[in-house]
């Protein structure tokens, strides 16, 4: 493999971790959690 091809590889594989991290950081950044306020419940069993 040619120079170029490895760099060109490199650049591709960067800007896609790049994109993946801005997106799930956009994604996630405006849950809000509230732990003094967390009641956890049981919805639906599937034991009788």
């Amino acid at each position: 493999m040619s120079n170029a091809k490895k760099v060109f590889l490199t650049f591709v594989i960067l800007i896609s971790l790049w994109i993946s991290g801005f997106y799930l950081y956009t994604t996630y950044q405006k849950i809000e959690v509230h732990p003094s306020n967390y009641e956890a419940t049981k919805i639906l069993s599937t034991r009788k």
